[in-house]
């Protein structure tokens, strides 16, 4: 497959796709990559991947500098549109390492692809190499954000605690979502575990 990628500089546009998604993560929502480069002060880059004027997915690059080191990476993306087989999610893959991960001493790329690890992906073949993806060490879940800010830092662990611990001692406002009008389906799989 030929695929193009399109930049997203447009929120409502974003959540658009981002709201079409079944399988949608909090780490490719517009308000985190925004409230990330607040904090950590990454750069973020968001892209639409198309092929034949079909939407494949959307993600997120985040980049930061330290000092002549350029670190770019993709964090549990990229998310997909309904209806991608397996194989194209490979494919898709293997076209961002290529586009993204250059041979260079100075630039580094990192991607954790959202893939079900199993034996059919736990390797992609990149020019005479072969990448390995390990299963991964997080877990999604549900939390009500609606609710008091202490039970919803107990759902949280490490870095992201402790950032909500930073805007709280700042006494800076936290932003749920400032697109009310969008709604993400919870995906059927998860419906039947609650």
């Amino acid at each position: 497959n030929t695929y193009e990628l399109v930049e997203i500089n447009e929120p409502k546009k974003w959540n658009e796709y981002f709201g079409t998604i079944e399988r949608n993560n909090i780490l490719q929502d517009w308000n985190y990559g925004n409230a990330l480069s607040l904090i950590k002060g990454v750069s973020i880059k968001r892209f639409l991947i198309k092929s034949n004027y079909e939407n494949k997915c959307i993600f997120q690059v985040f980049s930061h500098r330290k000092f002549l080191l350029n670190f770019n990476y993709i964090n549990r993306g990229p998310i997909y549109f309904n209806n991608i087989s397996n194989e194209e999610k490979l494919e898709i893959t293997s076209y961002l390492l290529d586009k993204f991960d250059k041979p260079s001493r100075l630039k580094f790329f990192k991607l954790i692809p959202d893939l079900q690890i199993n034996s059919e992906n736990i390797f992609i073949k990149k020019n005479k190499n072969l990448i390995f993806f390990k299963e991964p060490n997080w877990s999604s879940s549900l939390i009500n954000l609606k609710d008091d800010l202490i039970n919803i830092k107990s759902n949280f662990r490490g870095s992201i605690k402790n950032d909500i611990n930073f805007f709280e001692k700042k006494n800076d406002e936290l932003v749920v979502n400032e697109y009310d009008n969008y709604y993400y389906p919870l995906p059927e799989e998860n419906k039947k575990i609650m």
